[in-house]
């Protein structure tokens, strides 16, 4: 009896993972979305390595004038990454719990041996 594994993610680690399993004799199918999410992650990634570090030094320069007011840079850093990341999780809740509720839908289905 061959078994089924679900991976949800066409990235590296999807992939590797997909490729793995299919070598050890797994049917494997793998869910992703769009093309894009990778990439999307990947220009997020690099914005928050980038703008993370330096977006305190623009506010304590451009904004409060004051070398003191990092802390309140800091904060003011965070909070607008919170607010994006509440705003961009909203967007992909929707899709993500349709894709879920398909794979749990085929996860319940009966798995039959091919011969």
């Amino acid at each position: 009896m061959q078994h089924s594994v679900a991976i949800f993610g066409g990235g590296v680690a999807g992939l590797s993972a997909a490729h793995e399993l299919a070598e050890r004799g797994f049917q494997v199918r793998v869910y992703e979305r769009k093309p894009v999410p990778a990439m999307y992650l990947f220009i997020l990634n690099l914005g928050g390595l980038t703008l993370g570090p330096l977006l305190p030094g623009v506010f304590n320069d451009y904004l409060f004038k004051d070398e003191k007011m990092i802390g309140s840079s800091v904060a003011l850093t965070t909070a607008g990454a919170a607010v994006l990341m509440l705003v961009l999780f909203r967007a992909t809740l929707r899709p993500y719990r349709s894709h879920y509720q398909l794979a749990q839908s085929q996860a319940a289905a009966p798995v039959t041996a091919a011969h």
